[in-house]
């Protein structure tokens, strides 16, 4: 995108998941996006699916791929795509393309039918068995680490939380990156997962997701646009994930498909869209005070064939967005079935967001499927204890989730001592569980309590251990996803394919000498340090198509 181009964004209404009705909505977006499209175009789409019936508008669907590609490659042989991607739930990314809810020809292969759609053409990488580079960020001060420490200071939103970020090698070489983001509602983002969201999730890795802690989440989210800027986003809207958790919500008929040159632009529209403020979104707010984009609509060049204030009604008729917190969920559960869950939630001080969004995120999933909804009634009494709390928990049974939880717990007991401890081993088979507590309350009582560590600890993690804690009595239906056989050999042949590709180490680039984001307007905001020079030897490849257009 030139400098001297605004943000464009252009709404298109699509009622159906037909390639050559998006293909022709993506072409009316492109006449007013007017984006820079190369020959070699690196493309990122949401997998966070992996199973319909429990996921139904988790990802984006192989139908809106194809229409956008049918755009993107058009007759130029020359072109050449990737498609890349990770899988939501720690889901191994070739698993979770593999079973992206399609219809027709994608129905049972889901985004591994393009291979054959496009032949040689389009090429399939998932995130989690390629080559990595690790770039040097420049783009706004590093933040201190007493600014990371005082959880009572208020970060300033223009200066970024990572040195460097470890991300694919394709960023770098590519010369036309696209996302292709599904709108649905994020509890763990207080609002929309977009475009920036997309990028968060896979741009990352599932070890670096939380680092640093939860204060620094939006930060981290902000920082990867310095490497991932993209040239053009095309997002499924046809149906909205609205009205429970991140990932098993329902799918609800919203008929757009948004066409944009920014990301930041793009969530804006889309946050409008459903009826949401994009600043009361923190990672929205904090990437537009760098200069990636607007969140005001007279600094965006919008077109739209649809009406905003209808559509937005239309969402508000799905119903209202989940709670803003867990600590109101058995109340809320109670309103909705007349049944009072024997748990409770003791939320931390107001500086826990991210470790509640997860807690809430976490039940409401539960909620979303009818079968574990009604399993939550016998669930055994439980008290989850979230961040640093001035009371104690109700119950014997006590989940601390999160590292402050876990060092803050023994302030509310007269005793305790470790009934079993974890080998370091076994913990990640076991949830990331570390230890089972036995303590003793000052009244006397005594209980177990479950030690899940993080910043905050995964869904996947809060789901195996309380399943473990409870002897199977708590059964989220995240874990019905992965599938536990086809989960580990998918995880092993990632662990090898990923391991030989980067066998001599993960090489230093900067990202101010990727070529395509030298133009970027946000580059003017920021000075180009002196020591930021490219290291000698590092090998510019070209991305290449296979011969026979399967995985490489």
């Amino acid at each position: 995108m030139s400098a001297s181009i605004r943000s464009r964004v252009y709404v298109a209404a699509v009622s159906v998941y037909e390639p050559g009705v998006v293909e022709a909505a993506v072409r009316r977006g492109m006449e007013h996006v007017t984006p820079r499209i190369g020959k070699n175009l690196l493309l990122h789409s949401d997998w966070s699916g992996g199973e319909a019936e429990i996921t139904p508008a988790a990802s984006t669907r192989p139908e809106l791929v194809s229409g956008a590609l049918n755009v993107l490659l058009g007759s130029n042989r020359d072109r050449l795509a990737m498609l890349g991607g990770r899988g939501g739930l720690e889901i191994p990314a070739r698993r979770a393309l593999r079973r992206a809810t399609g219809d027709g020809v994608f129905a049972r292969q889901g985004f591994a039918r393009l291979s054959r759609v496009f032949g040689a053409r389009v090429r399939l990488q998932p995130g989690d068995e390629g080559r990595l580079y690790r770039y040097q960020l420049s783009v706004g001060a590093l933040l201190s680490n007493e600014q990371r420490r005082d959880r009572a200071r208020v970060l300033p939103p223009e200066e970024r939380a990572s040195q460097r970020v470890v991300a694919g090698w394709e960023l770098y070489h590519a010369d036309t990156f696209v996302l292709l983001p599904k709108l649905r509602y994020s509890v763990e983002l207080g609002g929309l997962s977009g475009a920036i969201a997309l990028l968060g999730h896979s741009l990352q890795r599932p070890e670096d997701r939380d680092l640093g802690g939860d204060r620094i989440r939006h930060h981290r989210l902000a920082d990867l646009l310095e490497i991932g800027d993209p040239d053009l986003v095309v997002s499924d809207g046809i149906e909205v994930g609205w009205g429970g958790g991140s990932v098993c919500q329902s799918g609800r008929p919203l008929g757009v498909v948004i066409v944009a040159n920014n990301a930041v632009a793009h969530d804006a529209v889309a946050c409008r869209l459903l009826g949401l403020d994009p600043e009361a979104m923190p990672h929205l707010v904090t990437a537009s005070s760098r200069g990636y984009g607007p969140l005001q609509n007279d600094s965006i060049d919008l077109q739209s064939e649809v009406d905003f204030p209808e559509t937005a009604l239309r969402v508000r008729g799905y119903g209202a967005p989940p709670l803003q917190t867990p600590v109101h969920f058995r109340s809320w559960y109670q309103e909705r079935t007349g049944f009072a869950l024997g748990l409770e939630v003791l939320g931390g001080e107001s500086s826990e967001v991210a470790g509640r969004a997860r807690l809430l995120a976490w039940l409401m999933a539960c909620w979303d499927h009818p079968d574990t909804r009604e399993r939550m009634k016998d669930w055994p009494e439980i008290s989850f204890m979230v961040g640093v709390n001035d009371e104690g928990p109700r119950y014997l049974r006590v989940a601390l989730l999160g590292d402050r939880a876990i060092a803050d717990f023994s302030r509310h007991c007269a005793a305790e001592r470790t009934a079993l401890a974890v080998p370091r081993r076994l913990r990640r088979l076991c949830g990331g569980i570390t230890r089972v507590v036995h303590f003793r309350r000052r009244d006397g009582r005594s209980g177990l309590a479950l030690a899940i560590p993080g910043a905050p600890p995964s869904l996947r993690d809060i789901s195996v251990g309380l399943r473990l804690f409870s002897l199977g009595s708590i059964v989220s239906p995240l874990l019905r996803v992965e599938g536990a056989v086809s989960r580990l050999f998918y995880r092993l042949l990632a662990f090898f394919r990923r391991r030989r590709r980067n066998s001599r180490g993960i090489a230093v680039v900067h990202a101010r000498k990727i070529e395509r984001l030298s133009d970027r307007p946000w580059r003017r905001l920021w000075s180009s340090p002196a020591r930021l020079q490219l290291r000698e030897g590092v090998q510019v490849e070209a991305l290449v198509a296979p011969e026979n257009g399967e995985f490489s």
